[in-house]
C-alpha cells in the first residue's frame, strides 16, 4: 500500500515497501504514470517512489532523500528518459 510523502506540491506523492529485496526506484511522472507504474514495480522493486513532474520543477529534495538506485522521467505522452543512462526509451 502506498504511503503518501510531501513533495511541496498539491499532487503529492507515494511511497511503497514492497518487502522484496530489491532497488530502490523512483519515477517521475505524470498522473498516468501513478498508478500503472505503481503495480509493476511492486513486483521488480524493494522500495518504489513516485511524484509529479511538476512541469520539471519536482522536489529535489524527494530524490535526495530516498537516494533511489535508478529513477524515471516519464511522461504520457513524449520519451522515457532513464536518468544515469545514455538509452532512451
Amino acid at each position: 500500500m502506498a504511503k503518501p510523502i510531501d513533495t511541496r506540491f498539491e499532487s503529492g506523492g507515494d511511497f511503497v515497501e514492497t518487502g522484496r529485496n530489491g532497488p530502490t526506484v523512483l519515477v517521475i511522472g505524470d498522473s498516468f504514470t501513478r498508478g500503472f507504474w505503481q503495480d509493476y514495480f511492486a513486483l521488480h522493486a524493494g522500495k518504489y517512489i513516485w511524484m509529479h513532474h511538476e512541469l520539471c520543477g519536482f522536489a529535489v529534495s524527494v530524490v535526495e532523500r530516498y537516494a533511489p538506485d535508478t529513477w524515471y522521467w516519464r511522461r504520457r505522452r513524449g520519451r522515457c528518459f532513464v536518468l544515469g543512462s545514455d538509452q532512451e526509451y
